[in-house]
């Protein structure tokens, strides 16, 4: 087993990503509030805007990224289809680096505070998607509590029975849009 693969399998890495990804979310927040912005309307419209991309986000590194034969992230994400009960997560600073290395040319094209604002926004979606993947999977009971926790599971538990459909957890937006969502026919008893 290689040391990616232990990485990914580790238990430490699973529960530490949570904490990386939320002082990272926090980090760009603070950043945002304390840059020196004459335009606050243009922080909410990044902020909005990052919480709306990452639903695109979340859809596009799944469908196009997690199974695609040959990317880095297939053989782990396919070992997650396989084991779907296992603590498995991609390595906390490897999220880490891509949102800073983001936010860095996010700065030189939009500045300071919009751009901490849009990442703040996009990690909050990051860690919304892991909590919910998470629940979905651990949460303990034939029948979870809510509307978005059942929908969310059974859209998900569609996706690692028919792994070409359902490629959103936070939402079925670009499932829908896309085509490629999937939704059981219920039949109810007479």
């Amino acid at each position: 087993m290689s040391l990616l693969d232990r990485v990914v399998g580790s238990k430490l890495n699973y529960w530490f990503s949570f904490v990386a990804d939320g002082n990272t979310a926090s980090f760009f927040l603070l950043c945002g509030v304390f840059a020196n912005t004459t335009s606050w309307a243009s922080c909410a419209v990044a902020m909005a805007t990052g919480a709306l991309s990452w639903g695109l986000l979340e859809y596009s590194s799944h469908r196009w990224f997690f199974h695609l034969d040959g990317s880095p992230a297939h053989r782990g994400h396919m070992r997650h289809h396989h084991e779907p009960d296992e603590l498995l997560a991609m390595p906390w600073f490897a999220t880490t680096i891509v949102a800073f290395a983001l936010w860095f040319v996010l700065r030189v094209v939009i500045l300071d505070g919009p751009a901490s604002f849009y990442m703040a926004a996009l990690m909050a979606g990051y860690i919304s998607y892991g909590t919910l993947h998470h629940l979905d999977h651990h949460l303990n009971i034939n029948a979870p509590p809510g509307k978005l926790l059942k929908r969310s599971r059974a859209n998900h538990r569609i996706h690692h029975k028919m792994r070409d459909t359902n490629y959103g957890v936070t939402t079925t937006f670009w499932d829908r849009v896309f085509g490629t969502h999937y939704q059981s026919k219920r039949i109810d008893a007479p």
